[in-house]
């Protein structure tokens, strides 16, 4: 699944809850990004520009490692940019083909 989640919260009623930490995680893990609800108009629309930008600057990178096992594990990888990137939204890994 090629999805970037993207999640949009505000503060949590109940503190004991792992909705929010099981919502950052997979935004992590997809490329995707959180968003705190400040109440205010602009900063939502700041939030979907942002997203707006992701979107349009998207590159695709083919990884094919020379020892692919057709196990359909989950295979963690990292992107490194070179140092005037900030940052780079990218999956934590791919599941391998099972068969």
């Amino acid at each position: 699944m090629n999805t970037a989640i993207y999640v949009f919260r505000t503060e949590p009623k109940f503190s004991f809850s792992s909705g929010p930490t099981n919502l950052a995680a997979l935004a992590s893990q997809t490329g995707g990004r959180v968003f705190f609800d400040d109440g205010f108009e602009a900063g939502t629309t700041s939030d979907l520009r942002v997203i707006e930008a992701d979107l349009g600057n998207q590159y695709l990178l083919v990884y094919r490692p020379a020892d692919l096992k057709h196990d359909g594990s989950f295979h963690l990888i990292e992107l490194r940019g070179p140092e005037r990137v900030d940052s780079i939204n990218v999956r934590s890994g791919y599941y391998a083909p099972s068969h």
